[in-house]
């Protein structure tokens, strides 16, 4: 398991965790337009290293702007494309009423639990 932290502002963080079957982001604090440039370029960075899968945890979020949204809604159809299982494993209230607000659950599945979205993204 290899375990990395980014500062993407100074409210913000997102850690990467890579293991044989996912590769798993974790994301603290505000997702505002001063970072999605960064937030982008990483999770595009992790799709572009063709992990089994794809897996986000929004738990920590506090504040999500639109173009965020569509930041994850891009790498949703990024990894489709690419054959990647993508899925979030937790969101903040924050994120799941916007998800619900846009109807976008089919293009961002989650899952209530880690273990829930990493049963999810294995193979039959």
């Amino acid at each position: 398991m290899n375990s990395t932290t980014f500062t993407l502002n100074s409210r913000t963080t997102l850690q990467v965790t890579s293991t044989a079957e996912a590769t798993e982001v974790a994301i603290a604090g505000e997702l505002d337009w001063s970072c999605t440039d960064r937030l982008r370029r990483h999770l595009h960075d992790e799709l572009r290293l063709l992990p089994r899968a794809l897996i986000l945890d929004l738990d920590a979020v506090t504040f999500c702007s639109a173009h965020s949204i569509r930041v994850l809604v891009d790498t949703a159809l990024h990894a489709r494309a690419a054959g990647i299982p993508y899925v979030i494993s937790r969101r903040s209230q924050v994120v799941q009423r916007l998800i619900k607000l846009l109807k976008l659950e089919l293009v961002l599945p989650f899952h209530g639990t880690a273990a829930g979205a990493r049963q999810a993204v294995q193979p039959p």
